[in-house]
């Protein structure tokens, strides 16, 4: 029976009670909203890194099917989803409270290649140190998942630091295609905008943002990660790449 890290604890408190605070008039952002989806995104990864099978199988469906209606959802406030949000964090407080109790609970030791102080210090500034000088402000969005990455990378949720820096690098991502296309990306998907943009950015920019394709791809399906790209190593790196491809497109759009 694996142990659950001490910061893994908190997090998860952390992030449920959220949920718990859900209400009908709570503001939404269906793609990039910190109290709810991010949230809810953040949990599902969490079942999954911290292994608590039985809590997965009786919540994931519901989780997954509440994220499905988030997506759809045109509404500006949670309205009617509020109560079956408040509803699935009571019954998931309930579950992880009950399966964590019967693992053991240690103190991790930090063992980070990166800047993490500077880093959670303002995670926007350490990710987008030359960003401002190409845009007044960044894409929707892309600030509070930069500030996830930055608090999951911390707690030891390797898995879900690069969810949400790969998924904040994409909001980079749509704004550079806007701006070197002259159109709109719509529905592509990051394969498909780094395609188009593959005769108009410099190869090395083409290159890491490829590279970078299979790992965003799957970033919702768990079960069939390769466990050595999605871990503590491998999100080091991967911070590290998202930051060094946001300044390469700065240097191209400001050239």
């Amino acid at each position: 029976m694996s142990p659950i890290t001490l910061w893994e604890a908190i997090v998860i408190g952390h992030y449920i009670k959220r949920l718990q605070r859900a209400k009908r008039d709570s503001p939404l952002n269906p793609k990039h909203d910190e109290s709810i989806y991010g949230s809810l995104e953040l949990v599902w990864h969490f079942l999954h890194e911290a292994v608590l099978e039985t809590t997965a199988r009786r919540i994931n469906g519901r989780i997954e099917e509440i994220l499905s209606r988030l997506e759809d959802w045109e509404e500006p406030i949670l309205g009617d989803l509020a109560s079956p949000i408040r509803t699935l964090a009571h019954d998931l407080w309930e579950s992880v409270e009950d399966e964590a109790s019967q693992r053991p609970i240690f103190f991790p030791i930090p063992a980070r290649k990166i800047e993490v102080a500077r880093l959670l210090a303002n995670p926007t500034e350490w990710f987008l140190r030359r960003f401002g000088t190409v845009f007044a402000q960044p894409p929707p969005g892309v600030v509070e998942d930069f500030e996830e990455a930055a608090r999951t990378f911390a707690a030891g949720f390797s898995a879900s630091a690069i969810m949400f820096s790969l998924r904040a690098l994409e909001g980079i991502l749509r704004e550079y295609y806007r701006r070197k296309t002259g159109s709109e990306p719509g529905s592509k998907t990051w394969g498909q905008m780094v395609q188009d943009l593959r005769e108009q950015i410099p190869v090395s920019l083409f290159q890491r943002l490829d590279s970078l394709r299979t790992l965003r791809n799957g970033a919702m399906h768990a079960g069939s990660r390769d466990p050595e790209e999605w871990g503590d190593e491998n999100a080091s790196r991967v911070l590290l790449t998202c930051r060094e491809i946001i300044e390469a497109i700065a240097e191209d759009l400001e050239g």
